[in-house]
């Protein structure tokens, strides 16, 4: 279910309040100046003395003398605004704001609209059911519609006849009492419409399809589609204005850790409760602590995994509080979440389950604490284009794309098998060629060479350089050796 928190006349409430008006004296709001000016928007009380939208000021005190006239008040509107978007917030954490005035909110994980039992107004002051905002605002001064469907555009359509709240099922139950320009965004296909003889969307909706895309075309059939109640329920979500953001300061300053990490527990778990009822997840985490006589520091964590669970954003936190040092005591921090949208994986049923990134991520903050930055870190090869020459990079546990599929083929022939670390030997040479290999474990006739392949590299810093030869041993076996400047060694095993 989708819910609609339609303003009606939004501007003119909005300065009703920054200008009250006579209980029961005809208002309207005017736009413009001098010959341009025009009224926008009319109370119940000027449309039942014939004053109407579009209207000059003069025609407008024609049809009724004691018709009060005033002018936009754009702070009052921001404000009303602000109220609206905040108690849509209340009540689902999926809220797209159509229009100044008018909120769809996403229902679908409302506990009260997960059964299929019917629902009716609230009668009590729950500020998380939608069905008892009208009575909330009333008590502000305001006047809120609150329409309930399956869809965003049938909620919309309640919210539009709600007096102040309807809840309906299907689009048939209201499609009657709307009049066709309610519904089509275009005022000339209103107008066409009108000239057919249709008024009502109950009546597009019994036009057969096939006629209305002939003569309409795509704006028609998504009018038609929208009478059916085949409009998708996508909306476009707002991030919340308000920070996920919490303080703490302590008088007199603290000097051990364990009242800050249990002051971080106490502000995550609260700003984790934030964060589920929006519908939203922790994405990154910013902390700023305030030591008694130094700058603040601020300290940056990016999430893995978006998640809104306090444990696990703990968890990364840990690492990083079992080594923190202040020179002076802690007088306060700030922490700061970034929200994202949760993670949704589709379930693989050939494999395994997927590792928690959030536990991978702990893992490596102990690890980087425990062994330092510069010996932690993913192993890549160096671009020197040595043979044992590596480098490490900061660890991503993000899924990597899947690679294209390799144009060239493949190369073929045994692979070679490294020896960790290599084992060094003596090389009798014959005409600058080996011939016979010498280790500790013994000696062996070399039957065989390819070579030499020589390599070097650096030249502009730390030079080095080598000369590889593949050898056939009697016996069958082929190796890698190695010659550099301090002697031969075996550097690994092919097969």
């Amino acid at each position: 279910m989708f819910a609609a928190l339609l303003l009606p006349r939004f501007s003119l409430q909005a300065a009703r309040r920054a200008r009250p008006v006579p209980g029961g004296k005809p208002a309207a709001l005017v736009e413009g100046d001098g010959p341009k000016a025009k009224i926008r928007e009319v109370d119940p009380e000027a449309r039942a003395e014939g004053v109407e939208p579009g209207m000059s000021p003069a025609q407008g005190l024609a049809r009724c003398p004691r018709l009060l006239f005033l002018s936009r008040n754009r702070r009052q509107e921001e404000a009303l605004g602000r109220l609206l978007r905040d108690s849509a917030y209340r009540c689902s954490g999926q809220v797209e704001e159509r229009a100044p005035g008018l909120c769809l909110l996403d229902l679908r994980r409302h506990p009260k609209f997960q059964k299929e039992s019917p629902v009716g107004p609230g009668s009590g002051a729950d500020a998380s059911d939608p069905t008892a905002l009208p009575a909330l605002f009333q008590d502000s001064g305001y006047s809120l519609q609150v329409g309930i469907g399956p869809t965003p555009e049938i909620a919309l359509w309640a919210a539009r006849v709600a007096r102040p709240c309807r809840i309906v099922r299907r689009a048939e139950e209201i499609a009657g009492e709307l009049p066709i320009e309610e519904v089509a965004s275009d005022a000339e296909l209103a107008s066409l419409l009108r000239l057919w003889g249709v008024r009502t969307p109950a009546e597009l909706a019994a036009l057969p399809r096939e006629g209305v895309v002939e003569r309409l075309g795509p704006d028609g059939l998504s009018l038609w589609e929208r009478t059916q109640g085949k409009e998708g329920g996508l909306l476009q979500p707002l991030l919340p204005e308000e920070p996920f953001e919490a303080e703490r300061e302590w008088e007199p300053p603290i000097e051990e850790l364990r009242p800050l990490r249990e002051a971080l527990r106490s502000s995550l778990c609260s700003l984790g409760e934030r964060l589920e009822r929006e519908g939203k997840a922790a994405g990154s985490l910013s902390l700023v602590l305030r030591p008694e006589e130094e700058a603040p520091r601020e300290y940056s964590f990016s999430v893995p995994a978006p998640t809104a669970e306090p444990q696990k954003l703990l968890e990364l936190l840990d690492p990083f509080l079992e080594n923190c040092r202040t020179a002076s005591p802690l007088a306060g921090f700030r922490l700061r979440i970034a929200p994202a949208l949760p993670p949704w994986h589709q379930p693989a049923w050939e494999r395994g389950t997927i590792p928690d990134p959030a536990r991978l991520s702990a893992t490596l903050g102990r690890l980087l604490s425990l062994m330092g930055e510069e010996r932690v870190g993913l192993p890549l090869p160096s671009s020197d284009h040595r043979p044992e020459g590596f480098l490490l990079e900061a660890f991503d546990p993000r899924l990597r794309p899947a690679l294209s599929a390799p144009t060239t083929p493949p190369v073929l022939g045994a692979p070679l098998r490294r020896f960790r670390p290599p084992v060094p030997a003596a090389v009798r040479q014959e005409k600058g060629r080996p011939r016979e290999l010498q280790t500790p474990e013994g000696t062996w006739k070399i039957e065989g060479t390819a070579g030499p392949y020589p390599l070097s590299g650096r030249w502009w810093e730390e030079e080095w350089t080598r000369q590889e030869w593949d050898v056939a041993l009697r016996g069958g076996r082929i190796l890698r050796l190695a010659e550099l400047p301090e002697g031969w060694r075996i550097e690994g095993e092919y097969g």
